[in-house]
């Protein structure tokens, strides 16, 4: 019950958060979906708006399987249908909801009620061992380790909000952020596996994402709390522990909203700008509440450190390793070279099509799916005054007139396109050079035009899938994280 309650509120907060940050447009916008599921606005948003309400529901009655069934149902919808790139901590929250309905399935033929709850218990905690472990494989790399990668770049954004202008105090604050991430990622896991050091590795696992909570990934954040609440004792319980609300709980709940409101980056607006900063400083100070709950909760676990083995039945073994077999294989794609999205590569700077892996050479995967196009020339674009606000398609004019400035996947290329040329209110005709696999093209767009028509004679057809980033950098020394490498053009605002 506590892992389902604490999900669908995780869930919500995504949502939420994303609604405080874009406005509307979070619920209309569908650009360049990450499994092909185009959506009309409108169609889109009632989506949304079902998977908020299905969340509500899962949240208030965590034990009803209906619920648990309606999230996941919902949530493969919006995963398949999200703009440009899904954000990895939903894949992991829809193989826990996996892992929750064959615990749900089990019930429902005769499995004590014990039993199930502990498959589901279980099945959550390998997840989140697993998720460490791809995370901090996925970070041995150039990239990751390089001042310039996404530790570093978030390190030093924290830095220039709190007016620390020292070079070296900088560089030295992006290497501790660096250490301390890969010392986080492996040590949690390998405490967690051992019952004796559970409590330790639940510790040091809150600490680590309250942590990036404070800098702003309160979403990811919150459901690897949904995930950490699997190895409490009581995970498998189906009523909530009875916490004492003293003094100490009393002084918990304070430090975590004052740590929440002191070390929040206050001047974030400058990068990702918030339509309703409010409610999102509402979801951060509820999250320092939860984070003192939590550490509350890890303290009783030390007055009873084995009473959170659970015993899953013979039986449904088979099909609990089937999912956690699935999901270490997604976790493992870029290393087939098949995909870096949503493998849990999280902040990572891992990329297929230059491989920087310092433990696995590029020679041994067998397959090289990272394939881009770079735009040469491009004749016809509108100006971005013409483009009516419409964000997705800012996002497409400012990387389509850019020649050479970046590598593109031909999936982004050719919707972006059509969302320039649909988002003017007069008849554009766009002509655009581009060099794919050593070859020229040349490409006609119209507001008549579908992606698929521009295709000119001889481009090989691509799948509508987000297997890889949409855009990278085509310098080598351009900055880029897993937040995205594409400014506006009076480059004030991120937007991808």
């Amino acid at each position: 019950m506590i892992i389902a309650c604490l999900l669908g509120a995780a869930l919500l907060a995504h949502e939420l958060l994303y609604l405080a940050r874009d406005g509307g447009e979070y619920l209309r916008r569908c650009f360049v979906p990450t499994l092909g599921l185009r959506l009309r606005s409108r169609t889109h948003a009632v989506l949304h708006l079902a998977f908020m309400a299905a969340c509500v529901w899962m949240t208030v009655q965590p034990s009803s399987p209906l619920a648990h069934l309606a999230v996941f149902s919902l949530l493969l919808l919006v995963i398949a249908s999200y703009s440009l790139r899904v954000s990895n901590h939903l894949v992991l929250a829809l193989f826990m909801l996996a892992v929750i309905l064959l615990a749900d399935c089990a019930a429902l033929f005769g499995v004590p009620r014990a039993e199930s709850q502990a498959v589901q218990a279980v099945g959550v905690q390998w997840l989140v061992i697993l998720t460490y472990l791809l995370a901090f494989t996925h970070k041995l790399n150039r990239g990751f380790l390089s001042l310039d990668g996404y530790a570093g770049a978030l390190a030093a954004f924290v830095c220039w909000d709190r007016d620390v202008r020292d070079p070296r105090l900088v560089d030295r604050i992006k290497s501790c952020s660096i250490v301390s991430t890969l010392v986080c990622e492996l040590a949690v896991p390998v405490l967690l596996i051992a019952p004796q050091t559970r409590g330790v590795g639940m510790l040091v696992g809150i600490a680590f994402h309250f942590g990036l909570a404070l800098v702003g990934i309160v979403n990811f954040s919150a459901v690897m709390y949904a995930g950490l609440a699997a190895f409490l004792p009581w995970a498998a319980h189906s009523d909530w522990p009875a916490l004492p609300l003293d003094a100490t709980a009393a002084v918990a709940g304070v430090a975590a909203v004052a740590l929440v409101w002191l070390v929040t980056p206050h001047r974030a607006n400058w990068n990702l700008p918030y339509r309703h900063r409010g409610p999102a400083w509402v979801i951060q100070t509820v999250f320092g509440l939860l984070t003192a709950w939590f550490l509350l909760a890890v303290a009783q676990t030390f007055a009873d450190p084995g009473a959170a083995d659970h015993q899953v039945p013979a039986g449904l073994w088979s099909p609990l390793a089937l999912v956690l077999g699935l999901f270490a294989v997604n976790g493992l794609m870029p290393y087939l070279g098949v995909k870096t999205e949503f493998s849990m590569a999280m902040f990572s700077n891992l990329h297929c099509a230059k491989w920087n892996h310092l433990v696995f050479p590029a020679r041994w995967r067998l397959w090289d799916g990272a394939r881009y196009l770079t735009v040469e020339r491009i004749k016809g674009l509108p100006s971005s005054d013409e483009l009516d606000g419409d964000q997705a398609a800012e996002l497409a004019w400012t990387v389509l007139s850019q020649p050479g400035a970046f590598e593109i996947r031909p999936y982004f290329f050719f919707e972006a396109l059509h969302r320039v040329c649909v988002a003017v209110r007069r008849p554009v005709t766009v002509v655009a050079s581009v060099r794919f696999d050593g070859r020229e093209f040349i490409v006609w767009a119209n507001p008549k035009s579908t992606p698929e028509s521009m295709r000119p004679a001889g481009f090989p057809r691509w799948r509508r899938l987000n297997l890889f980033p949409s855009v990278l950098p085509a310098s080598v020394d351009a900055p880029h994280s897993e937040q995205g490498s594409v400014l506006s053009a009076d480059r004030d605002r991120q937007l991808f």
